[in-house]
């Protein structure tokens, strides 16, 4: 009988209103604030979304976790932003309502749950960053002859679109913000620009904005320089349990962060196909145990729809022994020099 013994879980934040990076000069919503809550902040859809996914993962591991919060069984971590934040604090509420005596108010369903964030400029686990080696690696495959060929059929797609929002367009990255503004506006039921039609929801800017996430995971290197550091904060708490260290250990790691940080681990954990991963979208990690064998298993809970879906280690099966799963991953953790890489803020 296998037994869990660690679980570490990577989720993106629920739906929110668009960020300013996500605006342009001709954007019909250009000075709207979204009152009353504001640029980048959770909706209403988005906080219920992130409850189910607590509710998910109450279902999935209640026996694992037990009824009672008890603080040094979980660590619930987010990224500075607000919608991080606050999405981390739903799918605590979610996963431990009060039971027993820790009821404190019978007409409310809920009790504070410790949670943290990480300031952006020490953030070396969950936003997605950059240094010096990654940007001279990835300066290299966009110059690589089968990749600046694609590059270059998007090319008509960034010059309609500068024409159309009067700002130039010229980067994937570009793309993917006004794509991911389109994604805040369709969920908010706003009427969307003209500009958008043919090209999204699905279409042309699709199909760049999951370029754009080909290439910033093209090859090993840029896996480990961009997914090595949450992985090793993962593989390094593994390996302290099936070596007997510490005594003790968090039964639970609750990360909250972005669409890229979710990426980060599929584009090491499974046959990445490049996609946005949705609002809410999880990827979860578990270390079991077999009588004296160890075990890892990684699952997808895809957002939108709230299923979850069992990932396949490549080069190993679903339920992956712990050793080879350290064999396969040792080419993506980070080295002690490349987790003080700079992050750029």
């Amino acid at each position: 009988m296998k037994k869990n013994i660690f679980f570490h879980q990577v989720f993106r934040h629920g739906d929110r209103t668009p960020v300013e990076d996500e605006t342009y000069p001709n954007d019909p919503y250009l000075h709207d604030d979204y009152h009353p809550l504001g640029k980048a902040q959770l909706t209403a859809k988005g906080k219920q979304r992130v409850y189910q996914l607590g509710q998910t993962l109450r279902t999935l591991y209640n026996d694992f976790l037990g009824d009672i919060y008890i603080p040094k069984n979980l660590v619930a971590l987010s990224t500075g932003t607000t919608r991080t934040r606050m999405s981390l604090q739903l799918v605590a509420a979610a996963l431990y309502p009060p039971k027993g005596p820790q009821v404190w108010n019978e007409s409310l369903n809920w009790q504070p749950i410790l949670t943290s964030y990480i300031p952006q400029d020490k953030d070396i686990f969950l936003k997605s960053f950059t240094c010096s080696e990654y940007l001279e690696e990835f300066k290299k495959v966009k110059e690589l002859p089968d990749v600046k060929s694609e590059m270059e059929q998007f090319r008509p797609l960034m010059q309609n679109i500068s024409a159309a929002t009067g700002k130039e367009i010229t980067t994937f990255y570009q793309l993917f913000l006004l794509s991911n503004g389109l994604t805040a506006l369709a969920g908010l039921e706003r009427p969307l620009p003209k500009w958008s039609e043919g090209i999204f929801p699905d279409g042309p800017l699709l199909d760049a904005v999951n370029f754009e996430y080909k290439i910033i995971f093209y090859n090993d290197k840029l896996k480990k320089l961009r997914s090595g550091r949450l992985l090793r904060n993962i593989t390094d708490t593994m390996k302290d349990i099936v070596n007997g260290k510490p005594n003790y250990h968090p039964k639970m790691n609750l990360f909250s962060g972005h669409d890229q940080t979710v990426v980060a681990l599929l584009a090491v954990l499974s046959d990445y196909v490049p996609h946005v991963p949705k609002f809410s979208s999880s990827v979860m990690v578990e270390l079991l145990r077999r009588n004296d064998s160890y075990f890892v298993k990684a699952r997808y809970y895809l957002g939108i729809p709230p299923t979850v879906a069992d990932l396949k280690i490549p080069g190993c099966n679903v339920l992956c022994p712990f050793n080879e799963f350290m064999t396969l991953m040792k080419n993506f953790i980070a080295s002690d020099e490349e987790m003080n890489c700079k992050i750029d803020v």
